[in-house]
């Protein structure tokens, strides 16, 4: 074997080496970070405040249907939700609120745990 062989053996067998220690690195590097996904994701569950959802009842209250328009031709053609961003809640509001609850700007009340 000439020394221009040994050479370019050397060279082949160190990056074949490199490739499998990247791999291997890798490999160590993903399973670390599946442990702090999955712990942050179990943080999440439990410590933070979980959104409610609301029932179709309340969807069915704050949506309009095909009958409220014909009394108003504007609301027809109003930009949906823009009304109700600015909406502030009122002394008769704050009253029919139970203790405990919270209400939104969609009108929706959610019950604090």
């Amino acid at each position: 074997i000439s020394f221009v062989e040994q050479q370019i053996n050397v060279i082949f067998t160190m990056t074949l080496l490199t490739s499998f220690f990247w791999l291997a690195c890798s490999i160590w590097f993903s399973m670390h970070a599946l442990v702090l996904v999955q712990s942050i994701s179990t943080k999440m569950l439990v410590q933070t405040m979980r959104i409610p959802f609301p029932t179709d009842k309340e969807v069915e209250q704050v949506t309009s249907d095909a009958q409220s328009y014909e009394g108003r031709i504007d609301e027809a053609f109003r930009i949906p939700f823009v009304d109700r961003l600015g909406v502030l809640l009122s002394d008769a509001d704050r009253t029919q609120i139970p203790k405990g609850a919270s209400k939104d700007v969609t009108g929706s009340q959610s019950t604090v745990d």
